[in-house]
């Protein structure tokens, strides 16, 4: 065992590590599989439990990025953030996940953000704020759009009707 700098609170927390270092886990089976992923945090109940290798993830609720086995540099804050059951985040890396059951739609995804309760991100570089019940979203102060350093490059795609105020002027002066 070259395990070294963990620490582990809660019955079977860094269960079975023998060459990770610098691992935090507490709660009852926090980091349990964890064998040589390195500067992990897991505080609550059975998050991360599936990490073997994975490095740099952070995991805060109960089941928090649970299914995560070889993903680094994923965040999760909530109940069973990171987690649905049906497809766990086993392999994706550089993800966040903010709320009570924020998932991913499949294996393997990258760069990707779910935010509120049931948000579920369905592709690599993809950010879901909330999921299909919610029936309004508010953005307060300027909201900027695929900005570039020439503004005329701009774009904003929009799926559906689109429903303006008066007042409101399209580039194009209609």
């Amino acid at each position: 065992n070259t395990a070294s700098n963990n620490t582990g609170i809660g019955v079977g927390s860094l269960f079975s590590t023998t060459i990770g270092s610098n691992n935090t886990a507490a709660g009852y089976s926090s980091l349990y599989t964890n064998n040589t992923g390195d500067n992990n945090t897991s505080l609550g109940n059975a998050s991360l439990y599936s990490n073997t290798i994975g490095s740099g993830n952070v995991a805060v609720g109960y089941l928090a990025l649970y299914g995560s086995i070889t993903g680094d540099g994923n965040t999760a804050l909530g109940y069973s953030a990171g987690y649905s059951g049906a497809k766990p985040n086993t392999s994706g890396s550089r993800n966040t996940f903010l709320g009570y059951q924020t998932s991913v739609s499949a294996e393997n995804i990258i760069n990707s953000t779910a935010i509120g309760n049931g948000a579920q991100v369905t592709e690599s570089n993809q950010i879901v704020i909330g999921n299909s019940a919610i029936s309004t979203t508010l953005l307060k102060g300027r909201v900027l759009i695929e900005t570039t350093t020439n503004p005329n490059s701009a774009r904003l795609m929009v799926n559906g009707l689109i429903e303006t105020t008066d007042g409101i002027q399209f580039s194009d002066g209609s």
